[in-house]
């Protein structure tokens, strides 16, 4: 799986670090401004790999609920408040 530079980065890559699920992805930074292609690269090593890690990634919570709804609808968690502003 590999897309050709994202967002200056380079080409991101996927590393499995996980017997059956889970992956590390780098070269990408993220934020709520990520181009089509950058978005279907995390959704389909999310799809392949269960469960994706990034690191070095600084996000304010709004950034973060933002880049999350590129991915569809949020869910708020059940049992735990959301941050408020």
């Amino acid at each position: 799986m590999s897309v050709s530079s994202l967002n200056g980065a380079g080409a991101p890559f996927v590393t499995k670090i996980g017997g059956r699920i889970g992956a590390l992805i780098s070269g990408i930074t993220l934020s709520p401004d990520l181009d089509a292609a950058s978005i279907k690269f995390i959704y389909d090593a999310m799809l392949e790999h269960k469960v994706i890690f990034f690191r070095n990634q600084s996000l304010t919570s709004l950034q973060q609920e933002e880049l999350g709804a590129l991915f569809g609808s949020l869910v708020p968690h059940p049992t735990v408040s959301s941050a408020s502003g």
